[in-house]
């Protein structure tokens, strides 16, 4: 399941993953550098690259690190969050990338 959500300047997406596999885990990402907060997190709403925003301590809004774990009879095996600075009113939809996971496109926008 994909949700975003624009609440004022403030454009929130939320992942929650499904069980393929029951009692596998799989780290998508152990931590975020520099590098991967600048090219490897981020939302394009048009043709406008929208990194994570960050804490006063200068931490991504975002999960520090990807586990994905199954078991039997969970319906999730995991989630993933991530504040980005909202796109125009105009744009209804994003694309998403986040690294270990393929691009997420067409994420359609609901307004708060």
């Amino acid at each position: 399941m994909i949700e975003a959500v624009r609440h004022a300047d403030i454009l929130t997406i939320k992942l929650r993953f499904k069980p393929l596999v029951a009692g596998k885990v799989e780290r998508i990402y152990d931590s975020i550098s520099k590098s991967d907060y600048e090219n490897s997190f981020y939302v394009l709403a048009g043709s406008k690259k929208h990194l994570l925003l960050t804490d006063s301590n200068d931490k991504p809004l975002t999960n520090p690190y990807l586990v994905i774990k199954t078991t039997n009879g969970s319906a999730t095996a995991g989630s993933w969050h991530g504040r980005f600075p909202a796109p125009p009113k105009d744009v209804t939809e994003v694309s998403l990338t986040i690294p270990g996971i393929e691009t997420l496109d067409a994420i359609k926008i609901t307004d708060r």
